[in-house]
């Protein structure tokens, strides 16, 4: 409290206690890079110039606060582009005063050392100002950083940035961490009249100068170095009202390009689902994070979308495309507010954001998203020849950087088979417990607007179930790959056993080709329909061959053979013709 409060008076009309929810590091960590060991960064000031008339170039300062976290500091370091930015134009200042800079020479060069004139203490609150001007690199594979392109129709360019996963330091000096996130920006973007800037946050002012604009955007939330986004084009800017979060009414704008006509209504109606969908998201997972500011989404150059925070950049294609709109917008919860704590665990982001477009089919009906239909395209791919060998949790030597992490099939897997964990942890314990449990896991002011890692989601699952041990479920699905079927002598066993009793019968697993697992703790979904039309959906967890009933929380296994009172005759049992979970399978009738 007592930094918070130093914090505000040295920065007057910086932050609004309002806004602002308070980040709570478990630890301050240094990145990918090593970077930014000794600083717990607060804030950002991005004083930027960039005109998508002349050559791709940036030119501007970065004003960094941050908190000493070591004793004795007298030397501090970002990630910054060395190719780009190591020139003439590249000036650090401490307090006004010039201060010395280098790059390393050989091993990661993109690392900023800058010496301060005097040491620090630990815990002292102060800032750098580092201003630049270059040409940051050309998209090189999966990394695309800050690019400038022509917007195909409109005969005028835009520049824009995508930094997931590596290449924020393509165009601005950071700390490349999101353990240690950004309390608060502000951006002061300056443009050619004729061009409008896209950032997060709220657009506080925008002022005419000659044949300039600067535009005047405020972010007091946490958020991650990644997250950070720019764009400028010739948009055409859509005030598409409002949308109630709890006690408040947010604004909803779309940016689409001049090109695109004044009014393009096919693309308009089917982003104005997002407001169905922010109120149904708000009302399973809580509050939409950022109600305080804003939801919008603008047009950039790149071929899908990205969650940038508060505004998710969105391809002209991407606009009308309802499963994309849908998963740009449950990355606000999973992946914003909540952030992976390392690239290993991405599938927290990704795999809720996957299986986020089978929530706005369920929940959205209007959408005309199928979501068994949607399910069953996430699994086939899950459980497909390309990725069934690979797990949710990416080894480190395939997060190195963009092109070994989205080249690889990991790139894919944290999305497919991160969903169906997210669908099969659902099918385990039950729409209600899933929902409070994702719900304390988001709010947890541990992991709120901060970040977590796998254990963290496990452990807010396990408390649910009233400590119910979930290791081997995510040992065999989040850490392990493939999956089992239960078929031919191996499928399922059922049989009547009257008085509206069914009897069900574990046997054994086959195990897909190259599994890496020893055996699948696997919930299975059965559909009972009955002789007079009865038709239920019953839920059994398979545990090292002891079966228990699911679905509503979870039993205690203990046997391999399970009754279960469905109050009328079965007739019939089919294997998870929902697609609910990743093992296949059928059920057949056997004489009890």
């Amino acid at each position: 409290m007592q930094q918070l409060i130093f914090f505000l008076i040295l920065f007057p009309g910086l932050i609004t206690a309002q806004q602002v929810p308070q980040r709570i590091p478990t630890k301050i960590t240094t990145g990918n890079s090593g970077t930014g060991a000794n600083i717990d960064v607060k804030y950002h000031r991005f004083e930027w110039s960039l005109n998508p008339n002349e050559k791709k170039n940036i030119t501007g300062s970065v004003t960094t606060y941050f908190i000493t976290t070591q004793d004795n500091v007298k030397t501090i370091n970002f990630d910054l582009n060395k190719n780009s930015f190591n020139n003439s134009a590249l000036i650090v200042k401490y307090h006004g005063k010039l201060v010395s800079h280098s790059f390393p020479s050989f091993g990661n060069m993109d690392i900023l050392n800058i010496t301060l004139p005097k040491t620090l203490p630990r815990s002292r609150l102060d800032s750098i100002t580092i201003s630049y001007a270059g040409a940051p690199p050309g998209a090189l594979g999966q990394a695309e950083g800050f690019q400038q392109k022509e917007v195909k129709g409109s005969g005028t360019s835009m520049i824009y940035t995508l930094s997931e996963s590596y290449e924020d330091k393509d165009w601005w000096p950071c700390k490349s961490d999101m353990q240690d996130k950004i309390d608060s920006v502000d951006f002061i973007i300056t443009t050619p009249v004729e061009f409008r800037a896209a950032a997060n946050g709220i657009l506080k002012k925008e002022i005419t100068s000659g044949e300039n604009k600067t535009y005047y955007f405020q972010h007091r939330y946490p958020i991650a170095s990644y997250l950070i986004s720019v764009a400028v084009a010739k948009y055409n800017v859509f005030d598409r009202g409002t949308v109630t979060i709890g006690d408040t009414e947010m604004p909803i704008d779309y940016y689409i390009t001049i090109g695109r006509g004044e009014n393009p209504v096919p693309q308009l109606n089917a982003m104005d689902f997002v407001k169905l969908e922010l109120i149904a998201f708000s009302e399973k997972f809580g509050d939409y994070p950022f109600k305080k500011e804003k939801y919008g989404m603008y047009e950039f150059g790149w071929s899908g979308g990205m969650e940038h925070q508060t505004f998710s950049a969105m391809s002209w294609r991407a606009m009308s495309n309802p499963g994309t709109i849908a998963h740009e917008l449950m990355h606000q919860w999973f992946g914003n507010k909540v952030t992976f704590a390392t690239w290993e665990h991405l599938w927290l982001a990704e795999g809720f954001a996957r299986y986020g477009e089978v929530f706005a089919g369920e929940l959205v009906p209007s959408l005309n998203i199928d979501p068994v239909a949607k399910r069953a395209q996430i699994k086939s791919a899950a459980n497909g020849k390309t990725l069934m060998n690979y797990e949710c949790i990416i080894p480190k030597k395939y997060i190195e950087n963009s092109n070994t992490l989205w080249g690889s099939s990991y790139g894919s897997s944290v999305y497919e088979r991160g969903a169906m964990v997210v669908s099969m942890l659902r099918t385990l314990v039950g729409d209600e417990t899933f929902y409070q449990a994702c719900r304390n896991y988001l709010n947890d002011p541990a992991l709120a607007y901060g970040t977590a890692v796998t254990d963290d989601l496990q452990a807010h699952f396990e408390k649910v179930l009233d400590g119910f041990d979930l290791t081997p479920f995510f040992d065999s699905w989040v850490r392990g790959n493939g999956y089992p079927s239960y078929s031919g002598s191996n499928a399922i066993k059922w049989a009547p056993t009257g008085n509206g009793h069914i009897s069900i019968e574990i046997t054994e697993q086959i195990k897909s080709n190259g599994s890496n697992v020893e055996y699948y703790f696997t919930p299975i979904s059965l559909r009972v329909q009955g002789r007079e039309g009865e038709d239920t959906l019953i839920v059994v967890y398979d545990q090292r061959g002891m079966i228990s009933k699911a679905g509503n929380g979870i039993d205690l296994a203990k046997s391999k053979k399970l009754q279960i009172n469905l109050g009328f005759e079965p007739k019939e049992v089919t294997f998870d013709p929902y697609s609910l979970g990743l093992a296949n399978g059928s059920a057949i009738r056997i004489e009890n």
